[in-house]
């Protein structure tokens, strides 16, 4: 039965695959990955690969296969200036608190200069020392602040790479589809007209979810099943 269950969930996995990369693939702005790319491109080549010439075959290789390979350069920027981004921010808060830490500080000195004048000396030495840490603070908070804008800048700058390579990878992978379809002359499905919605995005990112949640269940099915046929033997 736990076998019958691994089996069961392990060719939903594959139908809700297929289905999310043909929806990927058939939508704009889908943000394609480089791994979802692959696993096209990869499929278009078992499909009709053998049907090329070799000069077709090489020309489609160079072409898409550098694409992917800039996509995926693409991705690591991305996520490399979404990572000092984050540090950036961290870095600009920790420096706000510590502008805030430091203003009170100083208020604090002048009211005990106000407060107590037998113990002037001492106050104003406090002051001064305040006065002097806020300086730097300031200083320290407005190198974090320039950082900042200019890591978010890079980041939306990197965002808007990256949509577009997914694109272009996309719109590749579309004309190399029309191509199957035209040479093993399949009809056209119900994703062969590019259409860009809000339900279409939020079905994508739901099969996706759903997509990650089988992998998990169906694992644990096999490991479970493994373990079962293990104990039996």
């Amino acid at each position: 039965e736990e076998s019958q269950q691994a089996v069961e969930l392990e060719q939903k996995l594959l139908d809700i695959t297929e289905r999310r990369l043909t929806m990927a693939l058939h939508t704009p702005g889908s943000g394609l990955t480089s791994v979802e790319a692959m696993i096209i491109w990869d499929d278009f080549n078992h499909t009709v690969g053998g049907r090329l010439s070799a000069w077709d075959r090489a020309l489609l290789k160079h072409t898409i296969e550098y694409e992917i390979h800039e996509l995926q350069q693409a991705e690591m920027t991305f996520v490399e200036t979404q990572e000092a981004d984050s540090e950036a921010q961290k870095q600009y808060q920790l420096s706000v608190q510590a502008r805030l830490k430091a203003q009170q500080e100083l208020v604090d000195a002048e009211q005990a200069e106000q407060e107590a004048r037998r113990i002037l000396a001492a106050s104003e030495q406090r002051v001064l020392k305040s006065k002097l840490d806020l300086e730097d603070v300031v200083r320290g908070l407005a190198h974090a602040e320039a950082n900042a804008k200019k890591i978010d800048y890079e980041m939306e700058r990197r965002s808007l790479d990256l949509v577009k390579q997914s694109e272009k990878v996309r719109n590749a992978l579309r004309a190399k589809e029309k191509e199957v379809c035209s040479i093993k002359g399949l009809p056209v499905d119900d994703f062969a007209v590019d259409q860009v919605s809000a339900e279409r995005l939020q079905e994508l990112k739901e099969l996706r979810r759903e997509e990650r949640l089988l992998a998990q269940n169906s694992a644990r099915f096999e490991s479970k099943a493994a373990r079962l046929l293990s104990r039996a033997s």
